[in-house]
């Protein structure tokens, strides 16, 4: 039912603002609504979750047992980790930012060409829950917000109270955040820089924090260069 009524919010709000974008504050809400849809295509993705695959799981948790990476990560300095659960707490927020920055700059007629690339990185990584579902890392772990303190112990507590509890492979973190970067940076050279460094940042937060697995990761990445790729050979030719 949850799935269904969000097919439907996500079918008929589009079509709705489509008859009436003539109207400047239908015009306004029309550039802005994807935002919403990509956070309801994300919890109606969850809805679709009734469990992990055995296997899938444990070859994650296999990969991720024999990368050093790891071990360098949970190393790290405290304020670094901090840095770093801040940037992954606020993945979010860099969606509607990254567009902000393209209006900003004075590129608000390229909002359609913004929108579909991010929006098809994050399906992709929300559509294929229901194939190849897993449980997080933190799940998987039982990892507990009282052994923690700052904003890791936050990080923690927002997964718990906000998230489906399933994994998203790719990670839709880091296909979103890396698609908005090279989505602006054409255009803002200087914004999509420093959301670049963003992306690599909300990147490493889903390692280091548990949230997602490092295969969950780097297959998030190769989403969003695909989709940036395609979109850019689209755009020049």
């Amino acid at each position: 039912m949850v799935v269904w009524a969000c097919a439907a919010l996500m079918v008929g709000l589009p079509a709705a603002l489509s008859r009436a974008d003539h109207r400047p504050a239908i015009a306004l809400a029309r550039d802005w609504a994807p935002a919403v849809f990509i956070l309801i295509s994300y919890y109606a993705s969850g809805a679709l979750f009734v469990g992990p695959s055995a296997s899938f799981e444990a070859w994650l948790a296999r990969v991720d047992s024999r990368l050093t990476l790891l071990t360098g990560l949970a190393r790290m300095p405290p304020a670094l980790e901090e840095l770093f659960e801040i940037l992954y707490a606020g993945t979010f927020l860099v969606i509607p930012a990254g567009f902000a920055f393209l209006v900003a700059s004075g590129f608000r007629d390229h909002a359609d060409r913004y929108w579909t690339m991010v929006s098809i990185s994050e399906y992709i990584a929300f559509g294929l829950l229901p194939w190849l579902p897993s449980r997080p890392p933190w799940l998987v772990e039982n990892l507990d917000p009282n052994d923690s303190k700052g904003f890791r112990r936050a990080g923690l507590v927002w997964v718990r109270r906000t998230s489906h509890g399933a994994n998203t492979f790719p990670s839709g973190h880091t296909a979103g955040s890396l698609t908005i970067a090279l989505a602006v940076i054409p255009f803002a050279p200087v914004a999509g820089t420093v959301l670049i460094a963003v992306a690599i940042g909300i990147a490493i937060g889903c390692i280091a924090g548990r949230y997602h697995y490092a295969v969950d990761v780097l297959a998030g990445a190769a989403v969003a260069l695909a989709v940036s790729g395609v979109a850019w050979v689209g755009w020049v030719a």
